[in-house]
């Protein structure tokens, strides 16, 4: 993830997250609960970046952060996956699918 800052904090939260993605839509709300209360980076394949900003500031979530990745070399197969880092870029914790 080119030009992320590992070092701003300790504990990293990410979600791989497609506007096209059905759960991912519909778990929104809980993404943006989230990022309110302890920060949270969307990952988008490189290519859709603009796209889901604006899906985002359409929904009252445009503050967010959105950084583009190629999905397969990281290792992110399916959408969506919440994903807990250390600065350390150790992963920590993942979850698959629906949070509620």
């Amino acid at each position: 993830m080119a030009g992320f800052d590992w070092k701003s904090r300790e504990v990293h939260l990410f979600v791989a997250f497609r506007s096209s993605c059905q759960i991912c839509v519909d778990e929104l709300p809980v993404y943006q609960e989230l990022s309110g209360k302890i920060g949270l980076t969307f990952l988008t394949p490189v290519g859709e970046v603009s796209e889901l900003k604006r899906f985002l500031a359409d929904r009252g979530a445009g503050a967010a952060q959105v950084v583009g990745v190629d999905y397969r070399s990281n290792k992110l197969v399916v959408t969506p996956l919440l994903v807990v880092a250390g600065a350390d870029r150790t992963v920590r914790s993942v979850w698959r699918g629906r949070l509620r």
